[in-house]
């Protein structure tokens, strides 16, 4: 990919459940300037964590109705 990022902001919630550190986030990075990446997410902590987030990468953690209708930003949801 060139050029510019595609999306602002992204969120992995849970990398403990999938990544044992074998895994390179190159081609995300490019695809999306800022990462948050959390070993894992409460589910309490989803909203706020999503809040702002264009891209949402999850394996374990549910996001429900309540949590993907605050997120105003949201436009990709990826399960790991």
């Amino acid at each position: 990919m060139t050029g510019p990022p595609l999306y602002a902001r992204g969120v992995i919630l849970d990398s403990e459940t999938f990544d044992r550190g074998d895994l390179s986030y190159a081609s995300l990075r490019t695809a999306v300037s800022r990462w948050h990446c959390y070993p894992t997410t409460s589910p309490d902590q989803v909203v706020a964590r999503i809040a702002r987030c264009e891209v949402v990468i999850s394996n374990k953690v549910v996001l429900d109705r309540v949590a993907i209708g605050s997120a105003n930003n949201l436009r990709l949801i990826a399960v790991a």
